[in-house]
């Protein structure tokens, strides 16, 4: 401890066992003892790194010993950002790789490994990833039967909730719920998107109509105040055929997302 060429390390431990644990515990406690009597700027720290539940006996926290915990967990738009820089352009609009990304997102949660799988998939596995999720929990050794775990890696904790990973979801064919991710993904990109080109639509649409119009017991001076749904009943039969069959698209593709249905790769890859 003494030794000047020992001064200021820092040692950085991993790899060891809990069965070792004992050894490691003595050690450590009779080291910080000793550091006691050496200036904090000469001392040499020691880091043990230690991979799932917390050893037994714990550690006593003292002046020159303690333990900190830490649950690894990424926050959404780091996911989002890393799973965005991955997925090739390959002719995709930006608003299909922002839409491929937030789906990515939603299944692969806190898993960058997971992320990096789905964002070199194609279109099609990234919206039915049960294939490729299965093959995940696999290579990890994971039971359809096991109890979703932190310290395992079937579970983990995203926005301030815990859930299970998508890829042991898959392993127990709970499909509706990764069906379920899928949608959140879809609705966060989609709704704007499909809100902007209700906005887009307006001008080419406005001349149609006459206002104030009476909707129920709602009187309406804008056309901005109506909802593509009111559009697509106020205006059918009224406009030419290739504006009529867009809001007829936006409004099929609202109403699914609205009634918890992502939409299918032919819709995605309209945007």
């Amino acid at each position: 401890v003494n030794h000047p060429d020992f001064s200021g390390n820092v040692i950085w431990v991993e790899g060891w066992s809990a069965t070792s644990w004992n050894h490691w515990q003595v050690f450590m406690e009779d080291y910080a003892d000793a550091c006691r009597m050496i200036p904090e700027r000469r001392r040499s720290l020691f880091l043990l790194v230690f991979h799932g539940p917390p050893p037994k006996p714990m550690l006593s926290g003292d002046v020159c010993l303690d333990q900190h915990q830490w649950s690894s967990v990424p926050a959404p738009w780091d996911i989002l950002c890393y799973a965005a820089g991955l997925i090739p352009a390959g002719g995709r609009s930006e608003a299909q790789r922002h839409l491929l990304a937030s789906i990515i997102t939603q299944i692969a949660m806190w898993d960058f490994e997971t992320a990096e799988r789905l964002s070199r998939s194609t279109i099609s596995t990234i919206l039915s990833p049960v294939q490729i999720l299965r093959e995940i929990a696999l290579e990890r050794n994971w039971q359809p039967d096991e109890i979703p775990c932190v310290y395992r890696g079937t579970a983990g904790r995203f926005e301030n909730a815990t859930y299970t990973h998508a890829a042991l979801l898959a392993l127990k064919g709970e499909e509706r719920d990764i069906q379920s991710r899928i949608w959140q993904g879809q609705v966060q990109v989609l709704l704007p998107l499909i809100e902007r080109r209700r906005l887009n639509l307006l001008p080419k649409l406005e001349r149609y109509l006459q206002f104030p119009l009476q909707i129920g017991n709602q009187e309406v001076s804008d056309i901005r105040e109506l909802e593509i749904g009111q559009l697509y009943y106020l205006l059918h039969n009224k406009i030419p055929p290739n504006l009529w069959r867009e809001i007829a698209i936006l409004r099929r593709q609202r109403n699914d997302l609205a009634h918890l249905q992502p939409l299918s790769i032919h819709e995605i890859e309209s945007f």
